[in-house]
């Protein structure tokens, strides 16, 4: 849905570079790869059929 551009503003303020990166969660984890990301899906698919299923 489109809404007019001033509630746009009210909902979501300006913010500076500085304070967007300061909001961004810090990862200091290994290199995420996509075959792990494919692997974790496969993993919580699993999970939701099982759950699911029985």
């Amino acid at each position: 849905m489109l809404r007019p551009r001033s509630f746009r503003r009210t909902v979501f303020p300006p913010i500076t570079l500085e304070q967007f990166l300061a909001a961004v969660p810090k990862y200091d984890g290994p290199l995420v790869t996509d075959e792990m990301m494919e692997a974790g899906l496969a993993e919580e698919a699993k999970r939701r059929w099982r759950d699911k299923c029985g």
